[in-house]
């Protein structure tokens, strides 16, 4: 939570145009922490758009219910999209080649030019697919959000429940959102909702953090990707992603300083965890810090 709290705002930093130097660290530093400990409960005043609201444990069960994913109904993986996460554990992106994605699929390269006519255009359009989907499912289930904070569980907990069924699209999205999201277009795929659309562009005098749209979205999404791929690597247990999925959502709300309990149980998961198979999704693969 920590480590990709910190990526996120770093890199709308950079984003902004705004270099990260000795002089100003030690204050985007404190900032971070400030929100980190306390969540927006205490550096947002309570007229912000961001001041949680309270949503009961018994609440917090209906949206998990809400949230669910029917594998009856849920999309099977392409043979394609496959291909291309594989190609990408092995070789990364800067080794995708025609002929690789044809030796994975056993198919002749001319064959794949008569799906797609170029690597990028395979790239494209299995990566927008893939995210079409998973906007569609976050907007379909957020419509049962009575308030902001509830749709924050929802997106969180929405999109966690993707990732554990696409686990191999983890490397692809650590990528896009890390280190290039040209790939996607925005006539392509949007990531408005009713809730996002709401919020505004918020730099709040306490934290000093610049809050918009996109920079909340990017937060959201980076959390559960990082859950799935550490909960993965430790083999959680369902109770375990259900207790941890909680935890990130409390600490947005309310600070890690009021989840002391959740860390505790969160750092025995990893000190304790026990061995098992290795996770299809090498550590060298995912450009996000699990701090």
């Amino acid at each position: 939570y920590a480590g990709i709290t910190t990526l996120c705002v770093i890199k709308k930093l950079e984003k902004q145009g705004k270099k990260i130097t000795e002089i100003n660290t030690k204050e985007i530093a404190e900032r971070i922490v400030h929100l980190m400990l306390y969540g927006f409960k205490e550096v947002v005043s309570e007229k912000s758009f961001f001041y949680p609201s309270k949503v009961s444990e018994e609440r917090i069960d209906e949206l998990d219910e809400i949230c669910k994913l029917n594998d009856d109904v849920f999309p099977k993986e392409s043979k394609f999209f496959v291909a291309l996460a594989k190609v990408i554990n092995e070789y990364r992106f800067t080794g995708i080649t025609i002929e690789r994605l044809a030796s994975e699929l056993n198919m002749a390269k001319s064959s794949l030019y008569e799906y797609f006519k170029n690597k990028n255009e395979l790239i494209r359009k299995l990566i927008t697919k893939e995210l079409i989907l998973l906007q569609t499912i976050i907007t379909e289930n957020s419509i049962k959000a009575n308030n902001f904070s509830e749709y924050i569980y929802i997106h969180l907990r929405s999109e966690f429940e993707y990732f554990k069924k696409r686990s191999l699209i983890i490397p692809i999205c650590g990528w896009l959102l890390i280190d290039d999201d040209s790939w996607i277009t925005e006539d392509e795929i949007t990531f408005e909702n009713y809730w996002s659309r709401k919020i505004p562009n918020v730099k709040d005098e306490n934290t000093g953090l610049f809050f918009d749209e996109k920079t909340f979205e990017g937060w959201m999404w980076c959390l559960p990707i990082g859950l799935v791929y550490q909960g993965l690597e430790n083999n959680f247990t369902e109770d375990d992603f259900d207790k941890a999925i909680r935890f990130i959502f409390k600490s947005i709300q309310y600070g890690l300083k009021e989840s002391i309990d959740m860390v505790i149980f969160c750092l025995s998961l990893f000190y304790h965890s026990k061995p098992g198979k290795a996770s299809k999704i090498p550590a060298t693969q995912l450009p996000l810090p699990m701090g």
